[in-house]
């Protein structure tokens, strides 16, 4: 009964044409699906690389390039992942963080979400990096394509 309006203006057709109809609107909505997931994947692709630029910018800052290159290789090692892929585990990220740096680890993250929303235009950032990290991802991947611009 409560058949779209489509349906019902099709009916005298015969079933083949709404089954036809059907595959060819879901093939046009894959279309369209894939084509966003593409800019959304690239957008994501350079968000990830603005989180870890933003991440050594800041340890290298505070720590040092040598130590900073230390502690990613040091992290790259012990975690098995890359640069790229430890950014986006931010559990596993914190988790060695704390495991290097003990309590100080939470100075370290604040500072990383500091400068992350600083380049973003933002205000103060949550205390949590992941939470910071997860508003920081909703405002970049709803914003202008050209929001960040890499150095």
């Amino acid at each position: 009964m409560n058949e779209p309006a489509h349906s019902r203006t099709l009916s005298f057709l015969g079933r083949p044409l709404k089954v036809m109809l059907n595959l060819q609107l879901n093939i046009v909505r894959l279309i369209l699906d894939s084509g966003t997931k593409t800019l959304n994947n690239e957008k994501a692709m350079k968000f990830r690389s603005f989180l870890v630029q933003r991440f050594e910018d800041t340890v290298s800052g505070i720590l040092g390039e040598g130590v900073k290159e230390a502690l990613l290789d040091r992290m790259e090692r012990n975690t098995g992942l890359k640069r790229g892929e430890l950014i986006v585990q931010i559990d596993i990220l914190k988790g060695f963080l704390k495991g290097t740096f003990g309590k100080t680890a939470l100075v370290l993250e604040g500072m990383v979400a500091k400068q992350i929303y600083s380049e973003l235009g933002s205000d103060a950032p949550p205390q949590d990096l992941k939470v910071a990290i997860e508003h920081a991802k909703h405002a970049y991947m709803s914003s202008a394509p050209n929001l960040l611009v890499s150095r």
